[in-house]
């Protein structure tokens, strides 16, 4: 089976030529299509390769350390015509995409994960195993294989370890190699039989064509793959913080209102889209305003954690108040933790239980009543830890909340909202995903489609700095 996407971008760099082998040639280039009509292609002298490692930078302390480990080659558009086309690739030894820069910075998460260097957040292939994906008699064993490689920390494996590369060919205006995958998860009772086959080409004007094929080798008819993510990617967050879905006349909608990985109303049908998904940068606020709604009210009547719907008899409106003066402190544990400036301070008095809810990039805009002060709270990761204690991440410092706020000062909180508008007229610079609109399923001859293809997305946790895609 094979699946192909386009990936259309605005990027960054340049490079030297790195050949492969006839033997190479003929493994990389079996099975995948021929070029598609759409990729006119970039011109050899504006695309290059270089197999010489030198970092990017910008990766977070826990595995930056494995970025050369991580590297296989990178490649790179260098437009003549528009810098905004510019772009710069890294494939991974793994096959993975493991950077891609471009006008808007790095488009690749942080790799912040103490199980994952370079082989969870990043572009690759994902292939499932339904049926024994931690089910009786192998319970506890996953079943699935990363286009990348397994997690770190994984008994017995030296860190990292990739799928290994059967075949390299980078030539012209194209890439492809073909990786023996690897369970996501060692040690296992599964096997591994998929060869991973992906090719990237440099379309010219700031188009990828990323093409994928998946060779079963394996002489068990039963093991079934059956689930697919074609690619399961990400980006930055900090770079491209807006996400905006294309409907059904080809037009952006509004920015979606981001929640974590999995949580309801965060995936869509590819064919109720208009074919692409953009992410964009934007302004730091949004300009539409309304009540904040924390999706949860307080049960004053209850022990342990207080946070209940607010449909339940007897419960009250959550609100947060200074319960005295020069509370907030600087908690360097979280702000290690997170990623981002946190800080704790008491502004709540709950004296039977405690509110252990979070809000990952929140953008809640807080206003004390008294003196119409304002700023924004970015992430909140526990709203009333221990009935008291508000730790968050706020756009000002512990010694403004000090200044700014006095004991009985209510926050007045408000949601800024993103729209499409705001995004527009900040400018910047966009990545768009191209998946089309699964016109294949429910034809004739391909009964190999369960169901409709679809795209998921979700927030990681602020320290990883990704959207999940």
């Amino acid at each position: 089976m094979s699946i192909k996407a386009l990936i259309l971008l605005l990027a960054s760099i340049s490079l030297s030529i790195v050949k492969a082998d006839k033997i190479d040639d003929a493994i990389a280039n079996a099975i995948l299509f021929p070029k598609g009509d759409l990729c006119i292609g970039a011109g050899i002298d504006e695309t290059t390769f270089s197999s010489v490692f030198s970092s990017t930078g910008g990766w977070h302390q826990q595995n930056a350390h494995y970025e050369e480990a991580a590297f296989e080659i990178e490649m790179t558009h260098n437009d003549k015509i528009n810098s905004n086309h510019t772009w710069s690739m890294r494939l991974g030894k793994g096959g993975q995409i493991v950077s891609l820069i471009g006008p808007y910075g790095e488009a690749n998460a942080n790799q912040a994960a103490s199980d994952s260097a370079w082989n969870d957040l990043v572009t690759q292939i994902v292939a499932v195993n339904s049926a024994r994906d931690r089910k009786e008699p192998y319970k506890n064993y996953a079943n699935f294989i990363h286009g990348s490689g397994p997690y770190l920390g994984d008994d017995g494996m030296p860190p990292p370890f990739y799928n290994p590369l059967v075949a390299m060919n980078c030539e012209g205006n194209q890439c492809t190699l073909v990786n023996w995958g690897q369970q996501a998860h060692v040690p296992t009772v599964h096997r591994s039989d998929l060869l991973y086959y992906q090719r990237y080409r440099d379309c010219g004007n700031g188009v990828i064509e990323y093409d994928q094929a998946i060779h079963h080798f394996g002489s068990d008819l039963t093991d079934v793959f059956d689930y697919f993510n074609t690619p399961w990617s990400n980006v930055r967050r900090s770079s491209l913080p807006q996400m905006m879905i294309s409907d059904l006349s080809g037009k952006l909608e509004e920015p979606v209102k981001m929640d974590t990985f999995n949580a309801p109303g965060q995936l869509r049908d590819l064919d109720v889209t208009g074919g692409f998904t953009t992410f964009a940068q934007g302004p730091d606020e949004g300009s539409v305003s309304s009540p904040f709604n924390p999706g949860f009210c307080i049960a004053l009547n209850k022990t342990g954690d207080i946070n209940v719907l607010c449909d339940t008899e007897g419960s009250v409106e959550f609100t947060l108040t200074a319960q005295a003066n020069g509370t907030a402190t600087y908690s360097s544990y979280h702000s290690d933790a997170f990623g981002y400036y946190a800080v704790k301070m008491k502004a709540n008095s709950f004296e039977s239980g405690q509110v252990r809810k979070n809000c990952v990039y929140c953008n809640v805009l807080v206003t004390n009543s008294r003196t119409n002060f304002s700023f924004i709270i970015k992430h909140v990761i526990h709203w009333a830890y221990g009935g008291e204690w508000l730790y968050f991440g706020p756009s000002v410092t512990a010694d403004v909340l000090n200044e700014e706020f006095k004991e009985g000062d209510e926050f007045v909180m408000t949601t800024l909202e993103f729209t499409r508008d705001d995004v527009f007229a900040h400018g910047g610079s966009a990545l768009s995903f191209v998946h089309g609109i699964n016109p294949e399923y429910g034809q004739p001859g391909n009964s190999f489609y369960n169901a409709k293809s679809r795209i998921r997305w979700g927030s990681t946790a602020p320290s990883r700095d990704g959207t999940v895609w």
